[in-house]
């Protein structure tokens, strides 16, 4: 009987030694936080200099400094201990698939772009375009017309358009839906050849070959860069999100939607004021 028990007793603290060093295994594993919603887009940070390594944290690939104007999407995100201290890293590769790997997530910022509802002026809706990394896109394409006026009302109204809603605002006139604008000669018959579709298949990827072919899809419609140039009495109504989230950013370091939408909108309009 006390061999028996002994043996029960022994086998207990056994056991409970590897319950024990299960569970502390288990707490040194990387914490990690999927994102449900499919990939946020996220940028690097002006200034950061830092590694991207490969998947399993073992070698450096590149280094962030390189890839400025890089979007990222950001798929995961795992906690690791460092030097006794908790760091964050992001699993990420490019818009365009060809850089992949693990970045800490200091180094980069969550793409954000405000409603146009919360811009209250001309004024501060072209320092937000110049400024907010989200409208690296919107910056680019209103060059394609360096003398048309951006307006904030023109842009609200066009951001109010559905597909059973066209666009609306009693002080413009003569509207002219420049992202419906088709190329004649579509190359990809997957997509209808307007500049809307090709923005849209195309989001997060470099911008100066976008706007190229923006500027292409331009001059076959007859907006050459002289007649866009001489199109002063026109403004313009543009609301461009390229894949950012849409709304107020959290303190959260993890990729997370909350409340907030990714959005892919491509509206840009001409029109010229009644005033």
């Amino acid at each position: 009987m006390k061999k028996q028990l002994l043996k029960i007793l022994l086998f207990g603290l056994v056991f409970c030694g590897i319950f024990t060093i299960a569970s502390v295994a288990q707490a040194k594993k990387p914490y990690s936080w999927s994102v449900m919603d499919g990939p946020l887009m996220y940028y690097t940070k002006p200034n950061a200099k830092g590694d991207i390594w490969n998947y399993s944290h073992t070698k450096k690939l590149h280094n962030v400094k390189n890839y400025r104007y890089t979007s990222w999407l950001v798929t995961n995100a795992f906690t690791k201990t460092i030097k006794g201290k908790r760091a964050i890293y992001y699993r990420i590769y490019s818009a365009n698939k060809k850089i992949k790997g693990l970045v800490w997530s200091g180094y980069l910022t969550k793409a954000i772009a405000t409603p146009l509802d919360k811009i209250t002026s001309n004024q501060q809706y072209l320092n937000y375009i110049n400024s907010n990394s989200s409208q690296r896109l919107t910056k680019a394409l209103i060059k394609l017309f360096p003398n048309s006026p951006i307006d904030i009302s023109l842009s609200r109204s066009v951001e109010n358009i559905t597909a059973t809603v066209p666009i609306q605002n009693r002080n413009f006139t003569d509207f002219v839906a420049i992202s419906d604008l088709k190329d004649p000669n579509n190359p990809n018959r997957h997509q209808d050849g307007s500049i809307d579709s090709y923005l849209y298949y195309s989001y997060g990827q470099a911008i100066t070959p976008r706007v190229k072919r923006v500027a292409e899809i331009l001059n076959a419609n007859g907006y050459s860069a002289s007649k866009r140039a001489s199109m002063g009495n026109y403004s313009i109504g543009v609301n461009v999100v390229d894949g950012a989230l849409y709304g107020t950013a959290t303190n959260s370091p993890y990729p997370q939607h909350d409340d907030q939408t990714t959005r892919l909108i491509y509206q840009i309009y001409l029109a010229k004021s009644k005033a």
